[in-house]
């Protein structure tokens, strides 16, 4: 189911603030469960807490690791940007604060984030809790 889409990948990390997505996500939700790996085949919903928030279109997604999402975007723009971004600030070191990021497939509200960004991926690094 996810190792056959093939698209661009979104990776939302939670690892620089340690949050486990295991005490996030309805436990009640259809999932496969491979490893270190959950597969929501119907999506996990809207995420929210300590000032962060997801609000995740009902699509295949993927927990790994305990602290990261992947959604994959089978359908990725030809030309422009893969996502956009509203922020309050951004500093030398490519840090974001109060930034609202929106793809194709959800919105990311978080107090400090940075972006890495690759030809198959953007991964958004969650760096701070409000």
């Amino acid at each position: 189911m996810i190792t056959e889409r093939k698209g661009i990948s979104y990776i939302i990390s939670f690892q620089q603030i340690a949050q486990l997505l295991s005490q996030l996500v309805d436990k009640s939700l259809i999932n496969y469960r491979i490893g270190q790996t959950y597969i929501y085949p119907e999506g996990i919903g809207d995420l929210s807490f300590d000032g962060i928030s997801i609000s995740l279109k009902s699509i295949p997604i993927e927990v790994y690791k305990v602290y990261y999402i992947r959604v994959i975007d089978i359908n990725p723009k030809k030309k422009g940007e893969l996502y956009s971004i509203n922020y309050k600030s951004k500093d030398s070191t490519g840090f974001y604060y109060n930034a609202i990021i929106e793809t194709p497939l959800f919105t990311l509200k978080a107090s400090k984030v940075y972006i890495i960004e690759s030809e198959e991926r953007v991964i958004f690094m969650i760096q701070s809790r409000v």
